[in-house]
């Protein structure tokens, strides 16, 4: 009988769910949790990226803290876009922050691929550190309760 790896068992899983691969199609993919502030954006997105990559790394399953971030700017929009390592050679995106300036307001929405299990839990230390950067409460949707 063939015994398959984790990691193999975990891409065939994730291509079971439907997860999208692509950088392209999870910006395609409806957020799983949105917010807004009323804050600059720079300088959020900027305490933001500071605090993932501050934030714990994980010791047996990847968290905020051990994937690669990037960022994409343009006049109104921040994304900050989270990589680790795939099941095969090289990197996929797991998660991606996108923040979008509405006059003084800043919608932040959060969007997660590979498997949601792992996602989810990096999604669940992403919110404090926003919500810190923000410098006050923020409702998020769905609650992260």
């Amino acid at each position: 009988m063939m015994r398959l790896g984790r990691r193999t068992s975990l891409l065939a899983f994730s291509l079971l769910a439907g997860c999208a691969l692509t950088l392209s199609e999870l910006r395609q993919a409806p957020p799983q949790r949105t917010a807004t502030t009323v804050a600059e954006r720079a300088p959020l997105a900027s305490c933001i990226l500071s605090g993932l990559r501050a934030a714990d790394p994980g010791t047996f399953v990847p968290r905020a803290g051990s994937l690669i971030y990037q960022t994409e700017e343009s006049a109104t929009r921040t994304e900050i876009a989270g990589y680790g390592q795939g099941a095969g050679p090289g990197f996929v995106p797991f998660y991606i922050l996108t923040l979008t300036t509405a006059g003084p307001r800043v919608a932040i929405e959060s969007r997660w691929n590979w498997v949601p299990q792992i996602a989810q839990e990096i999604d669940g230390q992403a919110w404090p550190i926003i919500e810190r950067c923000a410098g006050s409460k923020i409702a998020v949707t769905p609650s992260l309760d």
